[in-house]
């Protein structure tokens, strides 16, 4: 089964957080569920961006990409 809260106080996390320990249950956060890409696809992410910012990226038009 799976739980989901929305908008919970940083106290009442802890204090979930806490009692789930206790019951053990499985726990995640966003933050948790946002790291589950890979190592390899976050580099991959990380030189792309890097290389926009140096100046490499290549950017099309809009009107020029469906032609």
């Amino acid at each position: 089964m799976r739980l989901i809260l929305e908008n919970v106080d940083e106290k009442h996390y802890r204090l979930l957080k806490e009692m789930a320990k206790s019951l053990n249950f499985t726990l995640k956060s966003e933050e948790e569920e946002e790291r589950e890409y890979s190592k390899d696809f976050r580099d991959k992410i990380d030189r792309g961006l890097k290389s926009d910012v140096e100046g490499n990226g290549v950017r099309i038009a809009l009107d020029d990409l469906w032609k």
